[in-house]
């Protein structure tokens, strides 16, 4: 079965991690800091502002991905409780920065602030089996009881997560596409995807109209949610290259009929896989030879 983790936002099946309820008019503006990060929350909106040395040190000169840009506040996408309160702490080995949104049902919601900031997105993904937690603190939450859940292996699953639908045994394969030349002609390629469980990624590149492609492998990580469906980040090197290329994507899917299943991609930022800027690209499912 597919994961909750990983539906599409919006989707209810959330609700299994915490319940949603009425928004409470009541919360007050806060502010949380740490280091060169602050969270603000306002009403339901959650934004980050990072300063320009923390950024510089999470996304060296050099490094692709689009950024977020040092002294602007970047809003969360992906929320799903009411929040109530902010809390900043770092998780697991090399202390990875992490927004944590505590709701009114006592569920959390996390953001990877070293990740958003290397690739220019805040993300959010509810922390699944914690359901009355008042606080998190030192890599842990806390709940009412007084009882300590450690974050590190939720931190360990949002990086490497898996998709069951997406990594069945089977190849997404896109429609041909065409490319338009600055000459004038044009050519066609479809585009063959294979999505890991084990977070592998593999881009078959084929020109139906010559008979040649070529093979590009690599790997995909999960970054959060927002509200066109998962978003993901991918680093490739094709055969026999030296250098390699990465990007952020977000992936949803489509209703279908029967057993067929559909799924739309677009590339966020960095490499442009399909050559189709700002647009969703179709998947469609197929099973392996």
């Amino acid at each position: 079965m597919l994961s909750t983790l990983f539906l599409p936002a919006g989707n209810g099946a959330f609700d299994r991690f915490f319940p949603l309820e009425p928004e409470d008019p009541a919360v007050p503006d806060q502010t949380v800091r740490r280091g060169g990060v602050e969270a603000n929350l306002s009403g339901r909106r959650v934004t980050v502002t990072c300063s320009r040395e923390t950024i510089e040190t999470w996304s060296p000169a050099g490094m692709p991905g689009g950024k977020l840009t040092a002294g602007k506040a970047c809003p969360v996408e992906g929320l799903f409780g009411d929040v109530q309160k902010l809390f900043l702490d770092e998780i697991g080995p090399g202390h990875t920065l992490f927004l944590f949104a505590l709701n009114r049902s006592g569920g959390l919601e996390m953001v990877n602030l070293t990740d958003g900031a290397r690739y220019g997105k805040l993300t959010a993904l509810p922390v699944p089996g914690i359901s009355d937690a008042v606080k998190v603190e030192n890599g842990e939450a806390v709940d009412r009881d007084g009882r300590h859940f450690a974050l590190a292996r939720w931190k360990q699953a949002s990086e490497t997560g898996a998709d069951y639908l997406l990594t069945e045994d089977c190849t997404w394969v896109t429609d041909a596409i065409e490319h338009r030349l600055d000459s004038g002609g044009s050519y066609r390629s479809i585009y063959f995807l294979e999505f890991g469980a084990d977070n592998t990624l593999t881009v078959d590149s084929q020109l139906p109209d010559v008979g040649t492609g070529t093979v590009s492998r690599g790997a995909y990580h999960l970054a959060g949610m927002t509200g066109e469906g998962t978003f993901y980040r991918f680093d490739l090197r094709g055969e026999g290259e030296e250098s390699a290329y990465a990007g952020t994507a977000v992936l949803r899917y489509l209703p279908t009929e029967g057993e067929s299943v559909q799924a739309e991609i677009k590339i966020l930022s960095g490499t442009e896989l399909f050559d189709r800027p700002g647009e969703f690209v179709l998947l469609n499912r197929a099973e392996k030879n």
